[in-house]
């Protein structure tokens, strides 16, 4: 799930962004292809991404399930969180989410989900997907402020909040520069503030280029981080895992790919390597019904045709020229 790269994707709507679409290239080449040549991506829902605005509202989880209209399903939450703990309490040297795995005996149907499903669509559609909603409030939360070590203690201000950093690429035009939403903490100690920031991942794998650019960002409008530059983790969005930033690239290498990727992107061809490797990628794209159609199991033959043939004539129409980038990035130097 990258709803954070599809959020900056669908605000920078009509002028395609150098470092979105690099972004976007290393989730998948065809879904950086249609963002430069202006395809508005449609909305993906992530049902911990939603747990976590839910949780920065300062609600609780009772009554955002309220709201939602999902009161009948509180006893059965409860009722799972106990099984989970109780688990939890007996195998401790299972390592992470041991509710994920086949020693938890408990119930994963729900029993009261009948009659719900619009209000069960506000939060992926399924039973299953409101338990991970309550395990980012009951669980996920707790597990990775353990695994960051956040300072603990009853006089220290933990402040939950999604941050908006500035990426920027060395090098690039400041025009370029794009708002990207970011989670984390904002602790006080005294007089001391840490920025702790966690980027979502799954199987604790680290995507080289957004860990380095928000790594590499600013708060939005110069303000600064407070103190010294904050702390990144990836947050596992499944075992609760926190790991601190480690990379297996210089940042700057890393960095210096994004004027490349975006004129890959821009030039092509460009492969659904995201489909490639494992089409359940695709689930969580933005451009899923451009490339399969409104309700399509399989990748359109004419969505392929565009992203492997497209021809130099009809890419200049659809994606004009820029200059302005960098000054080794000419339009003359693009390959037919």
């Amino acid at each position: 799930m990258y709803r954070d790269i599809f959020e900056a994707a669908r605000q920078t709507k009509g002028k395609p962004n150098p470092i979105v679409a690099a972004l976007l290239y290393s989730f998948c080449p065809s879904a950086a292809h249609w963002y430069v040549r202006n395809v508005q991506p449609e909305e993906v829902f992530d049902v911990v991404w939603q747990a976590l605005e839910d949780y920065a509202t300062g609600k609780s989880m009772v009554e955002c399930l309220e709201g939602y209209g999902l009161a009948a399903l509180i006893p059965d939450v409860k009722r799972y969180i106990e099984q989970v703990i109780l688990l939890r309490s007996r195998h401790t040297s299972v390592g992470a989410a041991p509710e994920l795995t086949i020693l938890f005996k408990g119930d994963r149907a729900g029993q009261s989900v009948y009659g719900l499903q619009n209000q069960l669509n506000n939060l992926g559609g399924s039973w299953k997907s409101v338990l991970s909603y309550v395990r980012v409030w009951a669980f996920l939360m707790r597990d990775w402020k353990t695994e960051m070590k956040l300072p603990p203690g009853n006089k220290i201000i933990r402040d939950f909040k999604k941050f908006v950093v500035s990426l920027s690429v060395p090098g690039v035009h400041s025009s370029s520069r794009v708002h990207f939403p970011v989670w984390g903490w904002d602790v006080t100690v005294g007089k001391v503030r840490s920025i702790y920031l966690g980027l979502l991942v799954s199987g604790q794998r680290q995507d080289a280029l957004r860990f380095a650019l928000v790594y590499n960002s600013d708060l939005v409008d110069d303000k600064g981080w407070p103190g010294q530059r904050p702390y990144l983790y990836s947050l596992d969005r499944d075992m609760g895992s926190a790991n601190p930033i480690n990379l297996s690239i210089e940042h700057g290498d890393a960095l210096g790919m994004v004027v490349k990727l975006y004129e890959g992107a821009r030039v092509g061809p460009n492969f659904p390597l995201a489909l490639l490797r494992d089409s359940d990628t695709c689930l969580s794209c933005g451009y899923k019904k451009v490339c399969y159609g409104e309700k399509g199991s399989i990748l359109m033959s004419a969505a392929v045709d565009q992203l492997v043939r497209e021809n130099k004539r009809e890419r200049n129409l659809l994606i004009g020229y820029r200059r302005d980038l960098h000054p080794s990035f000419e339009a003359g130097n693009e390959q037919s």
